[in-house]
């Protein structure tokens, strides 16, 4: 046998094992998108929110704290008009604790993930309730959520101009 029929019998071979690996790989991938819709189809619809969004906005525990991430560059703290925000509509918390960043990136936010941690185990070990304000990128919020998530009811805040309001638990529902 010469080289170029070994080489065609290893080209035909290579290529019933590529469409072996793709055929495999399709019928898997439909299998997947299936039972994706089937999910997206058996989801019911959020019929109760507004329930939940207004009874989590009055909820008062005994051992609730605030949380003030702060995340932008060359800025001041959050935490004194956040304490101004609670004590002006009577929330009452057991202590307000405070992150601060000079700014957040992706070379950083495992420090900050680290923070978040931390600050979970240590001081808001034993909170049953947090208030969560943040000042800084969508991002940072959706880490801090992923952090926190349903571990009590975290309640969020942002900030409109020149005062605070309340934008929602954060819950999976």
């Amino acid at each position: 046998m010469n080289y170029w029929d070994i080489a065609d019998k290893v080209g035909i071979l290579i290529g019933i094992f590529t469409f072996a690996f793709s055929l495999f790989t399709a019928i898997i991938v439909r299998k997947q998108q299936t039972r994706l819709r089937r999910l997206v189809q058996g989801t019911p619809p959020i019929k109760d929110y507004q329930i939940m969004f207004d009874s989590f906005k009055t909820i008062q525990t005994e051992s609730a704290y605030a949380l003030c991430i702060s995340l932008l560059p060359n800025t001041d703290s959050i935490k004194d008009p956040v304490t101004s925000f609670l004590k002006a509509n009577k929330m009452n918390v057991k202590n307000t604790l405070e992150i601060r960043m000079d700014g957040i990136s992706p070379d950083n936010i495992s420090d900050y993930i680290q923070k978040l941690r931390e600050v979970r185990r240590g001081p808001l070990a034993d909170a049953t309730e947090v208030r969560l304000f943040i000042a800084g990128p969508v991002q940072a919020g959706t880490i801090a959520g992923a952090v926190f998530d349903n571990w009590i009811p975290v309640l969020l805040y942002g900030r409109n101009g020149p005062k605070y309001e309340y934008w929602g638990p954060l819950i999976k529902h």
